[in-house]
C-alpha cells in the first residue's frame, strides 16, 4: 500500500475597517501519483477468483477549502 498526500497553504492579509483580516486558501490532495491500491484479495480456494484483487481503494482526491480569520 502506497499512498502520498500533499497540501498547499496560501495565507493572505488584508486590512477592512482598520481590522486585520486573514484569508487562508487550501489545496489539499490525497493519493497524488494516483497509484492503484488493491484491497479485498479473494482467499477462497474453490472461487474462480483466487488469489485476485476484488476492489480497489480511492483515486486521486481534490479538496479545496478558504477560511477567514478576523
Amino acid at each position: 500500500f502506497i499512498n502520498v498526500d500533499a497540501s498547499l497553504i496560501k495565507n493572505n492579509r488584508f486590512e477592512f475597517f482598520h481590522d486585520n483580516i486573514n484569508l487562508q486558501l487550501r489545496f489539499e490532495f490525497f493519493n497524488v501519483l494516483n497509484r492503484v491500491n488493491l484491497q479485498g484479495i479473494d482467499a477462497n480456494l474453490n472461487d474462480s477468483n483466487f488469489g485476485k484483487s476484488t476492489n480497489t481503494y480511492d483515486p486521486r482526491i481534490i479538496q479545496l477549502g478558504a477560511r477567514i480569520v478576523f
